[in-house]
């Protein structure tokens, strides 16, 4: 590992390091051989371009047979890094004309699934159920859903149906059994939200048309650059400058974007939260955020600007002066086109990996994510022993707002209003005091259990401008379940 580093020692270490990580050195992120056989499995991602090269042959045919069998619309289930990589795609390029519509279907909500089936004919419709592990329960339990629902309409609903996901998992045996059109056997040593490049993102990719090819050729002359450079290397001073702001106070990695590429940030958010959001360190990912003034900016924050060459240059000039004044730093990232995107996962995926390392964290294990799903299996023991969830009391109401309030919290809003009686208060009242819990260098989320809808979305953003000006924090806005 490689923190602590002096100005001067910073080219010949990145050199160094950047030696190292194309020969997957392990010992760059642990010096515990039992942490270095993990990660040795979690390194493949690194030189996947030049294998999906190989294997793009094989995608196209598989991709002009779904055409020619007449499938209008493609139906992704999974969560999490199955699903963000495509859904981001769909988003930012579309599909093609006289291709099929991709819809990427990644939460359990009843209402969510039952609006998109009225837009399917399911006769011809393709699913593509993907895992890594070939157990997650969500797009399983979304595939029994809609296996149920074809098999009403189709003799041989297994051609229907696809599997992206690791080889031997439970899900190769489910398609076997069903009879699947086909299972993409994705190479075990990619963590998930680092399979962009994979069969995962590249097999949705091609069945809306893009070109597949061109996105893996720019991830690998991405890699190139990286390996060849001096000391101007693109990805790995990403990596390290991140890393450098976050241990300097500036740990809220704010990503502006031209309007086209808005929906990438949700993919680095994801990137960046799960892999360095451990050990109480980490890097607190922020997009999606309407550009400020430099007075309402904390002096908390680093910016990467990422845009398109054709941008209007005076608005990011604009943006980059207002940066400069509030005492924060940026770096900028310009795209010739769209395409580059495939050079921009990569370069994220490796700088995301180097930050992991200077701040002296694995970033390719999930720790929250087991103890999450250990959570939700005592949740649910509870559920079948007592048939209901334990329920925080009721704060305060009026006709517009439920608050329900935790002992930590309540225990804060307590100690700093004095007087305040938090069960029973005013709906308003009780909310101002607990937003009195934000303070300059913190942030605010704004998580919403509903359907994410043009609407939602316009009223969360709105909600967290007007929140981040009045308390100069850093915003985010997340969907579920």
């Amino acid at each position: 590992m490689f923190n602590g580093w002096r100005a001067e020692e910073r080219s010949i270490n990145i050199r160094n390091i950047r030696e190292r990580f194309f020969n997957k050195d392990t010992s760059i992120w642990s010096g515990t051989p039992e942490v270095q056989d993990k990660i040795a499995n979690r390194l493949g991602w690194i030189n996947v371009a030049d294998t999906m090269l190989k294997k793009a042959d094989k995608i196209y045919d598989f991709v002009e047979k779904v055409r020619a069998d007449g499938f209008g619309d493609v139906v992704l289930l999974g969560m999490g890094g199955s699903s963000l990589c495509p859904s981001i795609l769909e988003r930012i390029f579309g599909s093609k004309a006289e291709w099929p519509n991709l819809f990427v279907l990644d939460t359990t909500d009843s209402r969510v699934i039952i609006e998109l089936e009225k837009r399917l004919v399911l006769e011809r419709t393709l699913f593509i159920v993907a895992s890594k592990s070939g157990t997650t329960a969500e797009p399983l339990s979304l595939y029994k859903y809609f296996w149920q629902r074809v098999k009403k309409v189709s003799e041989t609903p297994g051609r229907q149906f696809i599997a992206i996901t690791d080889a031997d998992t439970p899900l190769v045996v489910l398609a076997k059994t069903n009879k699947f059109r086909t299972t993409f056997i994705n190479p075990g040593d990619i963590g998930g939200r680092y399979s962009a490049l994979s069969y995962f993102g590249l097999v949705p990719a091609a069945l809306i048309g893009i070109d597949i090819r061109v996105l893996l050729n720019n991830a690998v002359a991405m890699a190139d650059v990286s390996r060849k450079s001096a000391d101007d290397d693109p990805v790995f001073n990403l990596g390290v400058k991140m890393a450098e702001q976050a241990v300097a106070g500036h740990d809220k990695l704010t990503l502006m974007t031209s309007p086209k590429l808005t929906p990438f940030g949700l993919w680095v958010e994801q990137l960046i939260a799960e892999s360095t959001g451990k050990q109480g360190k980490g890097v607190i990912p922020i997009t999606g955020e309407p550009p400020a003034e430099d007075y309402e900016y904390g002096h908390d924050r680093f910016f990467v600007l990422m845009r398109l060459g054709a941008d209007d240059e005076a608005k990011w000039e604009l943006r980059k002066e207002n940066i400069r004044r509030s005492g924060n730093e940026f770096l900028e990232i310009r795209l010739d086109d769209l395409t580059d995107l495939g050079g921009e996962f990569w370069r994220w995926e490796a700088a995301v990996a180097i930050c992991g390392a200077k701040l002296e964290i694995n970033p390719f294990d999930e720790p929250n994510v087991a103890e999450s799903k250990e959570n939700t299996a005592r949740l649910l023991t509870q559920l079948e022993a007592a048939g209901d969830f334990e329920r925080q009391e009721v704060a305060a109401a009026n006709s517009q707002l439920v608050l329900r309030i935790g002992p930590w919290a309540r225990a804060e809003v307590e100690q700093r209003t004095p007087g305040l009686k938090v069960t029973g208060s005013d709906a308003d009242g009780l909310l101002k005091a607990y937003l009195t819990l934000v303070k300059p260098g913190k942030y605010l989320v704004l998580l919403a259990f509903w359907p994410e809808t043009e609407a939602s979305v316009k009223f969360l953003n709105g909600a967290r401008s007007r929140l981040s000006r009045y308390y100069k924090v850093a915003t985010a806005v997340g969907f579920g379940p």
